[in-house]
C-alpha cells in the first residue's frame, strides 16, 4: 500500500492539498479539483514516481540520521571578526573591533592538519563555518584559512565543505563566485521583513537603511547559483513587523520565488541581551511557511 513518510505534513484549504516534507524541505501542491483526497493523488502512476523519487513516500525511503553524519565531520566555527557594519535594534553583541589575526589563522590550520593526520579514521568530512560579527569584513582571512584546509582535505581525500552566517550587504557577485570557489556551500542572511520595516531594524553604523543594498545583491546573485549551493533568508518576527509578514512574503515570492535555490525561514525575536524588543508567544515558524508554501 502506498504511503506517505513520517516527516510529510498535509495543509489544505478549500481549493489546494500541500504537501509538505520536514525531511528535505520540498513540497507539493494539488488541485482538489483533481485530486479530493491524498490517496487519490498517490495512486496516480505518474505522481507516485515523482514522490519516489523526492522522497515522500515511506517505500524505499532512506533516512540518514544527521546526528551519525556529524559525529565524523570535523567542524569549527570561526568568528573571523568580532565587528559588524550593521546596529540591528535587537542585536546583543557587544562589537569589539578585533579581526582574526593572521597568526590565529595559522594555528588553526595548524590544530585542523594535526587532527586530520593523527585521527584520520574518525572523520569522513571537515566543515567550516563563518561567522561575526560580520565575517566579510575579514575576506581575506577567509580566502587565506579556507585554501589551506581545502588543500588538507585534499591531501587525506577527505570531503570539504563551508557555510557563512552574513548579513548580505557585502555579498555582491564578485564575492559570492569568490566564495563558491572555495566550496561555501550555504548562506544565512536575514531580511526582516519589506524596505520600511527592515530599515528600521538593520540599520548601518551610520544610521542608513540596508535592505537595498542586500536585495540588489540576492536579485544578483540568483541567476549565477550552482544546484548544489542554498541561500536561507531568514526573518526575525516580533510584534512589530508579524502584520506585515504577508505583504513581505508576497514581495520576496515576486522577486525570488522562481529560483530553487533561494529559501524561507522563521523565527521569533527573542530577547537575549539588554535591549528589550517586543517579541509575539506564539511560535511564527510553521504559520509563516505555509503562507510561502501557499502563495
Amino acid at each position: 500500500m502506498r504511503k506517505l513518510n513520517q516527516f510529510v505534513k498535509q495543509v489544505e484549504n478549500a481549493e489546494n492539498i500541500i504537501l509538505y516534507n520536514f525531511y528535505n524541505g520540498k513540497s507539493i501542491k494539488y488541485s482538489k479539483v483533481n485530486f479530493p483526497t491524498t490517496e487519490s493523488f498517490i495512486a496516480n502512476d505518474d505522481i507516485y514516481e515523482l514522490l519516489k523519487s523526492e522522497e515522500f513516500l515511506l517505500e524505499n525511503f532512506n533516512f540518514k540520521n544527521p546526528y551519525q553524519e556529524l559525529e565524523r565531520t570535523l567542524q569549527l566555527i570561526l568568528l573571523v571578526h568580532e565587528d559588524c557594519n550593521f546596529r540591528c535594534t535587537y542585536c546583543y553583541e557587544k562589537f569589539e573591533k578585533r579581526a582574526m589575526s593572521l597568526e590565529t589563522a595559522n594555528d588553526i590550520i595548524k590544530y585542523i592538519n594535526n587532527e586530520i593526520k593523527n585521527n584520520r579514521s574518525k572523520y569522513d568530512k571537515i566543515q567550516l563555518s563563518w561567522f561575526g560579527g560580520e565575517p566579510l569584513l575579514n575576506l581575506k582571512i577567509i580566502e587565506y584559512i579556507s585554501s589551506s584546509v581545502i588543500e588538507i582535505a585534499r591531501k587525506n581525500k577527505i570531503e570539504y565543505s563551508a557555510d557563512m552566517t552574513t548579513n548580505g550587504y557585502l555579498l555582491n557577485p564578485r564575492v559570492f563566485q569568490k566564495l563558491v570557489n572555495l566550496k561555501v556551500k550555504s548562506f544565512q542572511i536575514t531580511v526582516d521583513g519589506g524596505q520600511k520595516y527592515h530599515d528600521k531594524q538593520r540599520i548601518l553604523k551610520n544610521g542608513h537603511g540596508t535592505y537595498e543594498r542586500i536585495i540588489s545583491n540576492l536579485l544578483l546573485i540568483q541567476e549565477m547559483i550552482p544546484s548544489d549551493i542554498f541561500i536561507m533568508l531568514r526573518t526575525n518576527v516580533g510584534e512589530e513587523n508579524y502584520k506585515f509578514m504577508e505583504e513581505y512574503i508576497h514581495e520576496s515570492i515576486i522577486n525570488f520565488g522562481k529560483c530553487e535555490n533561494i529559501l524561507f525561514a522563521f523565527h521569533n525575536i527573542g530577547n537575549w541581551g539588554e535591549r528589550n524588543s517586543k517579541i509575539i508567544e506564539k511560535d511564527v515558524r510553521f504559520e509563516l511557511a505555509s503562507k510561502v508554501i501557499e502563495q
